[in-house]
């Protein structure tokens, strides 16, 4: 099945994360350090991968407008039904990134997990590249491969988890930053990210009575394990965040 076909097929069920209270937490602060300390305000804003929009829901509404595109249908559907029409600023379309034509370009271009689920990362990134300015600030988070037990627990979703993809992959940290070098990105910040936190962001996990409060709890030590040197984190961390700009 093609990743577009299985993003459509679980729409509704992906859907369901963000308004979940155990994920809603984790989800919201998965975003948040993606952008760090990205200043938003009055900027333009395009996320590529946007699901069903929530991300909305969770940015401050301070910036001129927001883009987000997905190559689900069905996931745009449940954007737009959900925040596409309560404010003018915010448009959803269903596209894939290679089809994306839009009239202008961003001031500040994000994705979450995206590049993972891509074929071609040097057309891709290309075309991103065309869709920026000199001074565009991009975000990328994306799950990294550099732990076995984390690397064990992603083979047991699969084994487990029907909505799973069965072809993404997982960068190592060097591939990613060789990657996008390769692109000529000039790094502002690399950082891990999600280390307690990530489970129960991807996951609804249950009991609720049990799990909500563990996913708050969570976020906190996240927090506070994002200060230790990423030569410690990388050992644990889910993710890897890098925040750039393409050399003039």
């Amino acid at each position: 099945m093609s990743e577009r076909l299985l993003f459509n097929r679980i729409a509704l069920s992906y859907n369901t994360k963000d308004d979940y209270p155990a994920c809603i937490r984790p989800r919201k602060y998965r975003l948040l350090a993606t952008l760090f300390d990205i200043e938003l305000k009055d900027k333009s804003v395009l996320e590529i991968g946007c699901g069903a929009g929530h991300s909305v829901k969770y940015l401050p509404k301070d910036y001129s407008n927001f883009t987000g595109i997905d190559f689900s249908e069905e996931l745009i559907n449940l954007a737009i039904e959900q925040y596409g029409t309560k404010s003018r600023k915010v448009e959803f379309i269903s596209s894939s990134l290679e089809e994306f034509d839009p009239s202008k370009k961003f001031d500040i271009i994000f994705m979450v997990g995206v590049l993972h689920h891509v074929k071609d990362t040097d057309e891709f990134i290309s075309k991103l590249l065309e869709l920026s300015h000199d001074e565009t600030n991009f975000a990328f988070n994306e799950p990294m491969d550099c732990s076995f037990i984390i690397s064990f627990l992603r083979k047991i979703r699969k084994l487990l988890d029907s909505s799973y993809s069965n072809e993404q992959f997982f960068f190592k940290k060097s591939e990613i930053l060789s990657m996008l070098r390769k692109k000529r990105f000039h790094f502002i910040k690399i950082k891990n990210q999600g280390f307690l936190s990530t489970p129960f962001a991807e996951v609804k996990l249950r009991p609720l009575l049990i799990f909500y409060p563990l996913s708050i709890l969570s976020c906190f030590f996240d927090k506070m394990i994002s200060k230790l040197p990423n030569s410690i984190t990388q050992f644990f961390s889910w993710n890897i965040v890098v925040v750039a700009k393409k050399l003039k």
